[in-house]
């Protein structure tokens, strides 16, 4: 997981698919990213990876309590059209903004 920071905003890379055998890994880097962030706006990078399987989603609508819990406003971007469908089938369009973009390099 890449992090970065510019301004206000905190940005959050996955390198790999959010996938059973990887989320406690991405889960506890996320953690580490988001421990001293209280204000402004998280975005999830997701234009590197293609897949996420239920244990991704659940991944996903965790950061998505924290930063709730912390006030803090986020954002997603990807490029697979895989996971736009799921993130839609799921309704997660409606509580997270979800953008599509070109995939990053």
């Amino acid at each position: 997981m890449k992090t970065s920071k510019n301004k206000d905003t905190l940005r959050l890379t996955p390198e790999q698919d959010w996938h059973v055998s990887t989320v406690d890994a991405e889960q506890k880097a996320i953690e580490k990213a988001l421990q001293s962030k209280t204000s402004g706006e998280v975005l999830l990078d997701l234009t590197q990876i293609d897949q996420m399987d239920s244990m991704g989603l659940k991944l996903l609508v965790g950061l998505y309590k924290t930063c709730v819990k912390k006030g803090l406003k986020l954002r997603v971007e990807a490029s697979s059209s895989k996971i736009l469908r799921l993130t839609r089938l799921c309704g997660l369009n409606q509580y997270i903004e979800i953008q599509e973009v070109v995939a990053h390099g």
